[in-house]
């Protein structure tokens, strides 16, 4: 009987590592153009877009003119795009974060037609037992992966993968990478003592352990493709020679969503694990990434930090009052950010740490532009019912009434003031107190204008669950 060998057609697409983002948009841009004219000669059939939407953005951006083409075999099912933004690390991002990478990685591939609904991350270093929980709210049931996963877990090649709520992800995993036997298949060699992979192991041993793995009986998945690779051209012509000239595989070409309705139907004793998946048994997880650049991860998390507890719900907020907000500029606070928490952050030479540096930098920046905008926009917006005064606005953006100790800088015509809340007075106490000058500065002090002058103070006080707890204390 005939073992099967389910091939996918597919690239593996890293925007930075060792190489620049330079270096791979220029790589990519021409094998998107060679994927583009193969769909149009009908040579092409279909091609998994290593599931992400980060290189078609790049793409459009210099190519504006092929969306319509693109557009058009993402609709058809033909060129499969998405649900991530990017290819994520899952041990160097937060949960927001990886919310938003599927979030904008879904607009962007049902903007040009069809969204994949599988989850693949390849080549992410592990992957966490939350990620069942979170792609389920996307209805995303299906999760292909590749390192991770060891004989310590006592799993075969597809299980669930289950979350402590409940929620399960059906599981693939590539156990012999996602491109163990494309160079021979390639070369014409898959059949000779030739074919090994690219860590020089025999291609036929991997193929066995595939098997030893598998649930579904004498079947296995045969990844078409690698990293940053073009599409290989004759798919088929190859498939055929290789079924013509012998008996012991049948190569048949298929999708990731075809090949997981055969599990669902096929799979054997399909078992459940209810943990991360952090071996190294088979694959490199790279744990040193954790502390890697620790100043580059520590701005990164700040940025995560800010977005999330800070910018969104302040947006949340102002919905209340009917104020708008931009969520082009969040959107694009995030995917900058997302884009330098690749896994391929684990080894990078100086000069593309500087770019994720430089680029996590204005991912924050534009955040805090963002949020101090908003703030101005927002005591703008609020009445004081008639009194006289500036609005002093303290503002709580966890989801609970919390006591705080509020440090609050105040800009003010005259030196002492007071702060109020619902007419009552909230004592405070003064840390630093500057006088300065908002006009022209003149040599000669008789030619300053000393109405331009303000005061900046730094001010303490408690918030207004605290105020009122304490005054009943008293």
């Amino acid at each position: 009987m005939k073992k099967i060998a389910n091939g996918i057609h597919h690239t593996h697409w890293d925007l930075i590592w060792y190489f620049t983002v330079q270096d791979a948009n220029v790589q990519f841009a021409y094998n998107m153009k060679e994927i583009l004219e193969a769909f149009d000669k009908g040579e092409l059939q279909h091609f998994f877009l290593d599931g992400q939407t980060a290189p078609i953005d790049e793409y459009l951006r210099m190519f504006p003119e092929d969306e319509e083409r693109i557009s058009t075999y993402v609709t058809s099912g033909q060129l499969v795009i998405g649900p991530f933004n990017s290819q994520l690390d899952s041990f160097i991002t937060s949960g927001e974060s990886v919310i938003n990478n599927l979030r904008l990685g879904l607009k962007t591939a049902q903007r040009l037609g069809k969204a994949s609904k599988i989850a693949y991350l390849p080549d992410s270093f592990g992957h966490s037992i939350d990620y069942p929980k979170i792609f389920n709210q996307y209805g995303i049931n299906d999760f292909v992966i590749t390192r991770g996963v060891g004989d310590e877990y006592d799993l075969g090649s597809e299980f669930y993968l289950e979350s402590n709520d409940g929620s399960q992800l059906l599981v693939y995993t590539m156990i012999a990478g996602y491109g163990y036997g494309v160079y021979p298949f390639k070369e014409g060699t898959l059949f000779t003592n030739e074919a090994v992979d690219y860590n020089k192991i025999d291609v036929h041993q991997l193929i066995d352990r595939l098997l030893s793995y598998s649930t579904i009986e004498n079947e296995f998945v045969f990844p078409l493709g690698f990293d940053q690779n073009p599409m290989i051209h004759q798919t088929r012509e190859r498939i055929d020679y290789y079924n013509e000239n012998q008996n012991e595989i049948e190569f048949v070409e298929t999708t990731w969503e075809k090949y997981f309705e055969k599990i669902r139907k096929k799979g054997k004793n399909v078992k459940t694990h209810q943990h991360e998946l952090i071996s190294t048994q088979y694959h490199r997880v790279h744990r040193s990434i954790y502390s890697a650049r620790a100043d580059v991860k520590a701005l990164q998390d700040k940025c995560e930090r800010v977005l999330t507890y800070e910018l969104q719900p302040m947006m949340a907020l102002l919905d209340s009052l009917g104020v708008n907000y931009s969520h082009g500029l969040l959107d694009k606070a995030w995917e900058t950010l997302i884009l330098c928490q690749t896994h391929s952050s684990a080894n990078l030479t100086e000069e593309t740490n500087a770019y994720i540096e430089r680029e996590t930098k204005n991912a924050l920046n534009l955040a805090y532009s963002h949020k101090y905008y908003l703030l101005k926009l927002m005591s703008l917006s609020l009445k004081l019912n008639g009194n006289e005064g500036e609005p002093l606005i303290v503002m709580n953006t966890l989801p609970y009434k919390r006591n705080q100790l509020v440090t609050a800088k105040v800009f003010t015509k005259n030196e002492n003031f007071n702060i109020y809340y619902d007419k009552e007075k909230v004592p405070y106490t003064i840390l630093n107190r500057q006088k300065k000058n908002n006009g022209v500065l003149r040599k000669d002090p008789l030619k300053i204008n000393s109405e331009k002058f303000y005061y900046e103070t730094d001010g303490r006080f408690y918030n207004e669950a605290s105020h009122r707890q304490r005054k009943n204390a008293t």
